[in-house]
């Protein structure tokens, strides 16, 4: 059966696999990896990068992508006893459950341990919780 976007056609004999929102790949020689999103060790302040997780080891603050498209995943983990901040960027809100920013408003953790997915919507500038372990203040 075709995939829903109809028959693909290898080009010399290549076919390009790219990441959408929430996906990104790489690859090496003959092996082709497909991550959700990639989560490293984070050390300081940053500005994430969509479709990527951060470990945050102190009290940082994080701020989100510039130019996110529609469905672009963020995952942040609070892996520090300190307050870990992530701040919207210009026009975007962060929604969590009933609560939601300001532009450019933030969340902080309240404990070690506090998980945050959060997901684009491109018609609202708004970065919408998905999922997470513990409690975010807005």
């Amino acid at each position: 059966k075709a995939p829903p976007g109809g028959a693909l056609s290898p080009t010399a004999n290549n076919w390009n696999i790219l990441g959408g929102p929430g996906c990104t790949t790489s690859g090496s020689g003959s092996t082709l990896t497909i991550n959700a999103v990639t989560m490293t060790d984070q050390g300081a302040s940053t500005t994430i990068a969509s479709d990527n997780g951060y470990f945050v080891t102190g009290n940082f603050a994080m701020t989100l992508p510039a130019a996110p498209t529609q469905g672009e995943i963020v995952r942040v983990v609070a892996d520090t006893s300190s307050t870990v901040t992530i701040t919207g960027n210009t026009g975007q809100t962060i929604r969590v459950g009933n609560s939601i920013t300001a532009a450019a408003g933030s969340i902080t953790n309240t404990a070690q341990g506090d998980v945050i997915t959060l997901c684009y919507r491109a018609a609202t500038t708004n970065w919408i919780s998905i999922g997470g372990v513990g409690n975010w203040n807005v």
